[in-house]
């Protein structure tokens, strides 16, 4: 795991976490008999859980995984955005580039075309993401990484007093 991890989250299995990613308050990770991989840069949000029963989770580099978030075994994208409150379910697939409002619920197996603002429950395309929408993408990447950095200052100072 990276910077980033302000408690340890509870986890159990095989976790990857790529550099400079973080996992925050409160998460939990069960990865089962598969896999979580979670890419470089990507950041899953406090209170979220990630369960692969079996499967795998892959969530691709400089993606967010919002507050409360409840994955199931899919895979998501690189510059994706789930939002807060959020369930994926097995087998969804998120291309590159998804934005998934807060709240909505994807059906399982369900392919969530790239470049598109996703919302709802189930889960339907609204809108082809905008340059504000993609930029508001790369933000939280940005923003996420620099509290990781933070965090890992201040707990270093406690640690050498």
């Amino acid at each position: 795991m990276d910077a980033g991890i302000g408690e340890a989250p509870d986890q159990r299995g095989r976790i990857r976490a790529g550099e400079k990613s973080s996992i925050w308050y409160g998460c939990r990770l069960d990865a089962g008999d598969g896999e979580i991989a979670i890419g470089a840069r990507s950041n899953v949000q406090d209170n979220s859980v990630l369960a692969a029963s079996g499967g795998a989770i892959r969530i691709g580099v400089d993606s967010t995984i919002g507050h409360n978030v409840q994955l199931a075994a899919c895979l998501i994208g690189e510059r994706c955005l789930i939002g807060i409150g959020s369930r994926v379910a097995a087998g969804t697939v998120a291309e590159d580039d998804v934005f998934l409002a807060a709240g909505a619920v994807t059906t399982p197996g369900q392919v969530l075309t790239g470049g598109a603002l996703w919302a709802g429950a189930p889960a339907r395309k609204l809108a082809e993401l905008d340059e504000r929408k993609r930029a508001v993408v790369l933000e939280t990447i940005v923003t996420y990484c620099d509290y990781a950095d933070e965090l890992a200052r201040v707990q270093a100072a406690m640690r050498t007093g």
